[in-house]
């Protein structure tokens, strides 16, 4: 596993089979703070910085701009292909993933370049998984 931060895995967390909420790389959208996000998050990926670094960058840039409350505490753990063989193969990638995980029961699948792959809801309070696209999650969040 690699190193991540304040990474952990926590129970449930393995990738459910189902309807992905997926956004492709570069896509614009309507929601202004998802737009932005992914165009600061797409020049960290293309910095010059070595991997390891960029990549824990990235993954708190997201998770900071992803928490509902100043209060909101996430963490982030990586996964290699190798650990999550189905996930891998449902999004089509080679060099594993990370999964960011918050207090508020919010899961989002992350490439290593930074692209959300998926994000949904699953926890105590959410037995049921609920997806939702990245950019719903943060227009609800600008909403309170």
């Amino acid at each position: 596993m690699r190193p991540a931060g304040a990474a952990g895995s926590q129970p449930g967390a393995q990738a459910n089979q189902g309807v992905a909420a997926q956004v492709g790389a570069g896509a614009a959208t309507t929601n202004p703070v998802y737009d932005q996000l992914q165009q600061k998050v797409a020049a960290m990926a293309a910095s010059r910085m070595d991997a390891q670094s960029k990549e824990k960058l990235i993954m708190e840039t997201i998770g900071e701009a992803f928490k509902a409350t100043p209060k909101t505490k996430y963490s982030y753990a990586y996964f290699s292909c190798g650990m999550a063989p189905a996930v891998c193969q449902q999004f089509g990638l080679q060099d594993g993933f990370y999964k960011i995980f918050f207090d508020d029961e919010l899961v989002l699948t992350v490439d290593r370049q930074g692209r959300i792959l998926e994000s949904y809801y699953y926890g105590k309070n959410h037995p049921q998984r609920v997806d939702l696209r990245p950019e719903e999650i943060l227009e609800k969040k600008a909403g309170k």
